[in-house]
């Protein structure tokens, strides 16, 4: 098969290796990684890891197809729905699986390994498809790892710019089914955006950690076992 024709079908793959161009072309590995290789070195495609390839340009493209199952989330979905002014250089990708982190084209990619792989939405655009999480399941990720949303703030951001389907989140909490991310949540929302969740819930006696530095009323704290930190 002619270069060009080739290309012509691996424009339609986010991201391909080998087993790919065997497909297309008809030919053994062999053949197919020395293919590889060439267009490569020719600036024709572009090398991301081991056995992956690409021709596209967007990150969240690119960092959507990797592996499978996975979808975008933390800060970097924060920034893709406009939540927050800064800019990172790195995408944030749930997977099921640990993976190594990798630079790509002045990106930085990160996987975050958890058993909570649901909750998002695909977004097309011209180069592809993005894998990305809700903004009610952002919310549930943001306060289940605020670590991963560069801090307590970019929390807070997103709790302040969301408007959540109820309906939607409180799904979400229940299959995630974890009472401290769920007080977290409840109390947020609540606080932020007078939305009261707690009925949908039967809550422990426990306390759990909240947001640093917020002024909730006694009464809040109490309703939703949140710790004071006043």
């Amino acid at each position: 098969m002619q270069t060009i024709k080739l290309i012509d079908k691996l424009d339609k793959l986010p991201v391909f290796g080998v087993d790919d161009v065997c497909h297309i072309t008809g030919k053994d590995r062999k053949y197919a990684k020395l293919k590889l290789s060439r267009m490569h070195k020719k600036g024709l495609v572009k090398r991301i890891m081991r056995d992956k390839y690409t021709r596209k340009r967007n990150p969240f493209v690119i960092a959507s197809h990797l592996y499978q199952p996975s979808y975008i989330s933390y800060w970097s979905a924060s920034q893709f729905y406009g939540y927050t002014d800064q800019l990172p250089i790195t995408i944030k990708v749930v997977t099921d699986k640990a993976r190594e982190s990798f630079d790509f084209d002045n990106v930085r990619f990160d996987f975050i390994k958890s058993k909570n792989i649901f909750g998002f939405r695909t977004i097309r655009i011209a180069e592809g498809r993005i894998y990305i999480a809700d903004p009610e399941k952002l919310l549930i990720d943001a306060v289940s790892r605020p670590d991963l949303m560069g801090n307590e703030g970019e929390v807070l951001n997103v709790y302040e710019s969301v408007s959540p389907n109820t309906k939607k989140l409180i799904k979400y909490l229940k299959h995630q089914s974890v009472l401290s991310v769920t007080k977290r949540v409840g109390s947020l929302i609540e606080f932020t955006q007078r939305i009261d969740i707690s009925r949908a819930f039967t809550l422990d006696r426990n306390y759990t950690k909240g947001i640093t530095g917020l002024s909730m009323s006694d009464d809040l704290l109490k309703k939703w076992r949140i710790k004071s930190d006043k």
